[in-house]
């Protein structure tokens, strides 16, 4: 009698499961990081594209303004670079809501010369976050106020190589503390109380809202005031359109921080006092912003009194830089080391240096 031989059952042991469960896992933390990182690249090179498309708009809106760059900021209430080139980004929807009579920079609605305006509606959550000026690499943070809430925003225009004069100026729409024909920038800027950093020009002017006033002492020049506030000529940028910064990356602060409300205020503007992703703090006014202190998040800020200059670093989320735009329309990178005097000058329309990139 022929006995059967014995039927064998072939397939995986438990520990040969577990090995090739741990191999897939291994094979998948390794791959995590490159993905990360390739991610990051994309929206990298998505913000970087964003900048140039903003440097592009900002030189078409000269082409039809005789040359001239829009002003940076016009008073504290919702007038920035911003909103001025909205018609060139393919926004004449919200610049529609707009207006921009002298007197209206002081006031956020209302009507002039018969006609109703917003100047906070473009960019309310209501009307929609723009891509444009938003880098994918940060976070999404909305802005809320009494009366609306807004998306923060990322791109910054150039203010220089120093800092800011508070917001309590006189021609500002302060109070006045501080003489009004005195210039808006910081002509000189102390390290240490040693070497002397100076304003050597930006790209962006501002208008101090309001109608002009020369019956007071000292004299209030709101409108025009060729020292402090006007529209910059693409012919004042004597250092070469290639050799000057127009716009760089900031971050969103958190929670109520006045970062990223760039259509609003000095909130439009980075200074190049400060390296890209500066450790040291940004200064912030405590009468007219708040302040979130987030060292670990890139966002270290400080308060500081009232009539106090203030400045802001550029900063991004991404590895060891930010991306920036030039006047002549270009956008790169730019490395967070890169040398101090060197990031100055290139924040300047006139210092007479020569930078290479």
């Amino acid at each position: 009698m022929v006995k059967k031989s014995a039927k064998i059952i072939e397939g995986f042991t438990l520990i040969e499961l577990l090995v090739v469960v741990l191999i897939i896992g291994t094979l998948i933390g390794l791959t995590f990081p490159a993905i990360q990182a390739a991610r990051e690249a994309s929206r990298r090179a998505h913000c970087l594209n964003n900048l140039k498309q903003l440097a592009l708009a900002t030189l078409n809106y000269a082409d039809v303004h005789k040359e001239r760059l829009p002003v940076g900021a016009k008073a504290i209430n919702y007038g920035t670079w911003n909103h001025f080139i909205l018609p060139f980004v393919e926004q004449n929807a919200r610049y529609s809501m707009l207006n921009f009579d002298a007197g209206v920079a002081f006031y956020s609605s209302g009507v002039s010369n018969g006609r109703p305006y917003n100047n906070m509606l473009p960019f309310t959550v209501k009307s929609g976050r723009m891509a444009l000026f938003t880098c994918p690499s940060d976070g999404e943070v909305n802005w809320v106020s009494h009366d609306a809430e807004w998306p923060k925003l990322n791109y910054l225009a150039c203010a220089g190589a120093t800092a800011l004069f508070p917001t309590n100026r006189k021609g500002w729409g302060g109070t006045g503390e501080l003489q009004a024909s005195v210039n808006w920038w910081i002509d000189v800027y102390y390290v240490m109380g040693s070497k002397k950093i100076r304003h050597r020009g930006a790209c962006f002017g501002v208008i101090r809202g309001g109608a002009n006033d020369t019956s007071v002492d000292p004299p209030v020049v709101r409108n025009y005031d060729p020292n402090s506030g006007y529209n910059v000529k693409l012919a004042d940028i004597t250092d070469g359109l290639s050799n000057t910064l127009m716009y760089s990356e900031g971050l969103q602060g958190l929670d109520d921080d006045c970062r990223g409300v760039t259509f609003r205020g000095y909130a439009a503007f980075f200074t190049a006092f400060c390296r890209p992703n500066s450790e040291s703090p940004d200064l912030m006014e405590n009468h007219a912003s708040v302040c979130n202190n987030i060292p670990y998040a890139n966002l270290p800020c400080e308060e500081l009194p009232v009539n106090t200059p203030f400045r802001f670093a550029a900063r991004s989320r991404h590895l060891s830089g930010v991306n920036a735009a030039l006047a002549d329309g270009s956008a790169r990178f730019i490395s967070d080391s890169i040398d101090i005097d060197a990031w100055r000058n290139l924040s300047s329309t006139h210092d007479g240096a020569t930078i290479s990139l």
